[in-house]
């Protein structure tokens, strides 16, 4: 049994001794030691590298630790909101922030959504009588 086979054989039989009392033990560095138990067993040791966070609105593992999402289009998602038109009916998104910030705002009482500017005009002329010349909208 050689040199190497003795340290490789050393340190599968006590895995909890580290490479540098090994070395001390031989005579040699630690980073030899570790370059002779990858050649003789074929195995390295690698980090331990931490699991991939999951993605808060589909499940799938994310692209980066640092991240949230798996994609824009998740954080897109998740941060929509689905209303529907006080005038037309239509259900549209809208950005959550964007729903939160004005019906809790003091200056909006009605609390009232609308797909489009042109619902929101129809809807406006036949509350203040303007809504002689124009129709209700069927579709936006």
């Amino acid at each position: 049994m050689t040199r190497n086979q003795k340290i490789a054989a050393f340190k599968e039989a006590n895995p909890c001794i580290t490479l540098a009392e090994i070395g001390q033990h031989y005579g040699i560095s630690r980073e030899r030691v570790r370059q002779i138990i990858k050649k003789e067993t074929g195995k390295g040791y690698r980090r331990i590298t931490k699991p991939r966070p999951l993605c808060l609105n589909c499940g799938q593992p994310c692209n980066d630790l640092g991240y949230k999402y798996c994609s824009k289009e998740c954080a897109r998602e998740t941060h929509r909101v689905t209303l529907e038109c006080y005038t037309c009916g239509k259900l549209f998104t809208r950005r959550q922030s964007h729903v939160m910030r004005t019906a809790t705002s003091p200056a909006y009482i009605n609390k009232r959504f609308y797909c489009s500017k042109k619902c929101f005009g129809v809807q406006f002329g036949l509350e203040y009588g303007w809504g002689t010349r124009h129709t209700p909208v069927d579709k936006c």
